[in-house]
């Protein structure tokens, strides 16, 4: 990984443990609820798995699992015990038949789609659009008809982004305008997969154990933060106030499609 920036090698070092933890105390309680609590043999596919760590992960629980990235973090790809597993390949050409997944996944992807420097810039390209429909419409034809996709974005109408940093500062969030190009509405993502990709349905999922906020709580104030942020993402999901999970309080969106 000698050829990186030092700042893509902090990017890898610090996804190493978020990529792990993430799939065990999210991804894989999710599977349990969707296939059961055997998951042998569930064949799944990480669309822009990074350095592949969910990938491991999953093999490890005795599922198929594949990875496909583009990105610099696959320089990290001959530390991985599943590289054989894993492709270098752009989400709007998949290398792989159609209905061949039980599950897709694809976290923190769909908004570096169509971006200038892709897969890291935030710059959108004039036809941004039609890419992310591209990509939403590749991860649909390789999953099983009945099959589930979750796929995870920052929320386009939150004016608050915790996961992109200006390259290089010192900051604890991003502001942006809800009508900026760079993240994704729920709008955005209804339209896609059921209007244009014709899934059957997509359901916001709860945030709850979703996240570590390792990146921001190397700061004091990301301390600070971090417990009223949580108090505030388990409330919306909460049922009185289960509404506010679809508006610009909620942050990032998970969301659960049926194919």
């Amino acid at each position: 990984m000698d050829e990186l920036e030092d700042f893509q090698k902090a990017s890898i070092e610090l996804e190493s443990a978020s990529n792990v933890e993430f799939t065990q105390n999210y991804v894989i309680p999710l599977l349990d609820e969707f296939f059961g609590k055997d998951l042998r043999g569930l064949r799944i596919l990480s669309d822009g798995c990074g350095i592949g760590k969910d990938v491991e992960t999953f093999v490890d629980a005795g599922m198929d699992a594949f990875g496909v990235d583009p990105g610099c973090r696959i320089a990290a790809w001959n530390e991985n015990k599943q590289r054989a597993r894993l492709a270098v390949a752009y989400g709007q050409a998949l290398p792989f038949p159609s209905d061949h997944f039980d599950m897709a996944i694809s976290l923190g992807v769909l908004e570096h789609v169509g971006t200038y420097g892709y897969p890291r810039g935030k710059e959108t390209v004039p036809d941004y659009m039609n890419q992310r429909l591209w990509f939403i419409q590749e991860i649909v034809r390789v999953t099983k008809p009945g099959g589930c996709i979750v796929l995870s974005t920052p929320n386009q109408h939150c004016p608050v982004d915790f996961w992109h940093h200006s390259k290089g500062r010192r900051r604890l969030l991003r502001l942006h305008w809800p009508w900026e190009t760079f993240t994704v509405s729920l709008g955005q993502l209804r339209r896609w997969f059921i209007n244009c990709a014709g899934c059957q349905s997509l359901k916001v999922l709860p945030l709850e154990n979703a996240f570590a906020f390792r990146q921001v709580r190397r700061y004091f104030w990301g301390h600070v933060l971090c417990l009223p942020v949580r108090f505030v993402l388990r409330l919306i999901f909460t049922t009185p106030f289960r509404f506010l999970s679809h508006s610009f309080l909620n942050p990032f969106l998970i969301v659960h499609v049926v194919e």
